[in-house]
């Protein structure tokens, strides 16, 4: 009897378990169904490129960029590093890499180049963009 009633508790407490887990994959599936706002206006600035219009591309690519640097700065801030030297070489190396793309892109458009200064360090995007 009393292994009964716990199979019955452990059999509720499962398909609970799986309700709520099915619910998250429905968010999800929404998130991964939307395009983002940064590949939207990557998207964008090819195309204002393809037309010919190289101002219009190079301000969509420099929004898509600063999009993707604040993306990153929240989830560095999320993400709780244990110390601020690591947070800081967290940020340096995603910088970089955000920058080394967003550069390509913006250099085939012609003499264009993504503002940089004032962001390269951990300490430096905090003074400009602010904590959560």
């Amino acid at each position: 009897m009393l292994i009964n009633c716990f199979l019955a508790a452990v059999v509720v407490m499962l398909t609970i378990k799986l309700w709520i887990m099915t619910g998250d994959v429905r968010k999800i599936q929404q998130q991964l169904a939307e395009p983002q706002t940064e590949n939207r206006k990557i998207i964008e600035a090819q195309l204002k490129a393809l037309e010919g219009k190289s101002e219009e591309a190079y301000a969509l690519y420099k929004e898509a960029y600063y999009y993707s640097l604040v993306l990153f700065f929240n989830e560095l801030e999320n993400k709780k590093p244990a110390s601020n030297e690591m947070k800081e070489k967290l940020w340096k190396e995603g910088f970089h890499r955000i920058t080394s793309y967003y550069s390509i892109q913006v250099k085939r458009l012609g003499n264009y180049s993504l503002p940089v200064d004032n962001m390269e360090t951990y300490a430096q995007i905090c003074a400009r963009i602010g904590k959560l």
